[in-house]
């Protein structure tokens, strides 16, 4: 919900009004347009849309009870070895392009102190 309603998204593609997300919207709407229904009427769709992403995320969730997750430490004792090769792909692949911007960053900042 963070990236969903969040400035970073906007920062992030970068291309100003065409990649506006709705809290700038409601940003826009109030302090430039100063238009308050306008304002409202996309508080509510952020808010639904909020809402449906909670809802979606709980029911892709499974729960586990707290007695098995203690004694399992924290595995889902049903998944299969698929299962567990494609959590690992996911999370290699999201380390991926997760690390470099990071250490873009950090050589950045070393070769700007080192200077």
């Amino acid at each position: 919900m963070l990236c969903f309603a969040s400035f970073a998204t906007v920062l992030t593609l970068g291309r100003g009004p065409a990649a506006t997300t709705i809290e700038l919207a409601i940003y826009q709407s109030l302090s430039y347009d100063f238009d308050l229904n306008k304002a409202a009427l996309l508080a509510l769709i952020q808010l639904f849309c909020c809402l449906g992403l909670v809802l979606l995320s709980q029911k892709l969730n499974v729960v586990f009870s707290v007695g098995a997750s203690r004694q399992l430490r924290w595995t889902n004792p049903a998944d299969s070895r698929w299962q567990k090769w494609w959590d690992i792909l996911l999370i290699s692949i999201t380390l991926f392009f997760l690390i470099p911007p990071f250490l873009a960053i950090i050589v950045d900042g070393l070769l700007h102190v080192l200077q």
